[in-house]
């Protein structure tokens, strides 16, 4: 019964910091999506060509969609 409690509470452990670390990518992404202008010329400033800023974008959304659902 307790080994049963344990599994229980490891598998809501493990939900929980997916959805934390989802969370963490899912926001940098829609902050780089609203703040597009500022957030390239910061990409620039230390060197990443500014057209690079969309499919990290495109990662950083799917990515933490998938982490949420296993794959």
């Amino acid at each position: 019964f307790v080994y049963e409690i344990i599994c229980v509470m490891a598998n809501f452990f493990d939900f929980v910091g997916r959805v934390f670390i989802s969370l963490v990518f899912l926001l940098s992404g829609y902050n780089k999506i609203f703040n597009y202008e500022n957030t390239v010329t910061w990409m620039e400033g230390f060197g990443v060509p500014g057209f690079l800023l969309w499919p990290t974008i495109v990662l950083e959304i799917l990515l933490p969609i998938f982490i949420g659902f296993r794959y």
